[in-house]
């Protein structure tokens, strides 16, 4: 009887001691974005980004203003746009000088679809800080929207005189480009310009690229050299 108990009891250990190490079912793979297939044409040499000027911009020194900002982000992120304005109208009232008030402020009109009083305040900002290459995206943003696109150009390149190794920048222009001016070969530049600035090459990028690459009318082959008729025998000496 023992015996019986001991041989059940070795049985029940070693299911048990299978079901434990049973291995689990491998988890559903993430679906992978289908990107086109190819590499870029020619290489992109990376190089890693210089200081931001704008970053070097010294923040309030009232630390009320310094609160109302920090509550008025919050309330964008929440797309609260009224309590965001109210509290950045404070804090202009307290530090009328502070640029990124005057951006976030065209962020909430933006927000409100209220694009007159964005673009005033994005111009605001960037006449407060001539520094601000995002309010100059920013309100590039809105003049692409109403087809400006020779002025979206302006702002795009003025920002990359501020700071030329703004890879957002170089994307955004490069978007003008190619959807909005059919500047492809333009586009092709800018697009290379933001994969240089990425530590690894960003994957939509890279598909932008060869995309472009494809739709871009093929260079026509040098033509061949051809040889001048020899003199006739007329003129030869």
């Amino acid at each position: 009887m023992r015996c019986v108990k001991y041989v059940f009891a070795l049985a029940l250990l070693f299911l048990l001691a299978a079901c434990s190490t049973a291995p689990k079912p491998a988890p559903e793979p993430e679906p992978e974005i289908v990107l086109p297939e190819g590499e870029p044409e020619g290489v992109i040499v990376k190089r890693s980004p210089g200081p931001n000027p704008y970053d070097a911009t010294p923040e309030p020194d009232n630390a009320q203003v310094r609160a109302l900002f920090d509550k008025a982000n919050a309330a964008i992120v929440n797309k609260q746009w009224a309590k965001a304005e109210a509290l950045l109208m404070d804090a202009i009232a307290l530090g009328p000088n502070y640029s990124g008030l005057y951006f976030n402020l065209g962020r909430v009109y933006e927000g409100l679809t209220r694009l007159d009083d964005a673009v005033a305040q994005y111009e605001n900002a960037i006449a407060m800080n001539g520094n601000n290459i995002y309010a100059m995206n920013a309100l590039a943003r809105i003049k692409r929207t109403q087809g400006k696109f020779n002025e979206a150009e302006a702002l795009y390149k003025q920002a990359l005189a501020v700071w030329p190794d703004h890879a957002d920048s170089y994307k955004n222009l490069g978007i003008l480009y190619d959807l909005y001016m059919g500047r492809l070969q333009d586009a092709l530049e800018q697009y290379r310009q933001f994969q240089a600035l990425q530590a690894e090459d960003d994957r939509l990028m890279t598909a932008w690229i060869v995309d472009l690459e494809r739709r871009l009318p093929a260079e026509p082959a040098p033509a061949a050299p051809v040889e001048s008729a020899p003199d006739s025998e007329e003129n030869a000496e």
